[in-house]
């Protein structure tokens, strides 16, 4: 799982859809935090990808394991993050909150991502 959570880290960075799509299962679910409910791995794609194409900048991120628990082939864990979004044309801002993740054993023993939902802390939203 530390390898799925890296990967995820590492494809926003790159702004890459792809390489983040493939870390979920295939009838993978995702709930954002803007209300969005999406199903299916090629919809939480084509989602990233519009948002990763959007002019801002993500830096400072930061984000730490609350709880992780293992039951044979599924796995939740609880987490916190934290970025600051840079748009082109408007003042910084701090995203902030928490995600849950269900993670799945695959045939081949990797894990993918099967639901996952981030909930952003309303205090977030603010200029810093």
């Amino acid at each position: 799982m530390g390898q799925v959570v890296s990967k995820f880290g590492q494809a926003i960075n790159d702004k890459n859809a792809d390489s983040l799509a493939v870390l979920f299962t295939q009838n993978a679910h995702y709930a954002s935090n803007n209300g969005f409910l999406l199903q299916g791995r090629e919809h939480i794609r084509n989602s990233f990808e519009k948002w990763l194409k959007t002019p801002q900048t993500l830096t400072e991120d930061s984000s730490y394991v609350i709880d992780l628990t293992v039951k044979k082939e599924l796995a939740y864990m609880l987490s916190y993050y934290s970025h600051h979004i840079d748009p082109p044309d408007a003042e910084r801002f701090t995203n902030e909150g928490y995600g849950l993740a269900v993670f799945e054993r695959q045939n081949n023993g990797k894990w993918k991502i099967k639901a996952m939902t981030v909930n952003k802390n309303p205090e977030s939203s603010k200029s810093r």
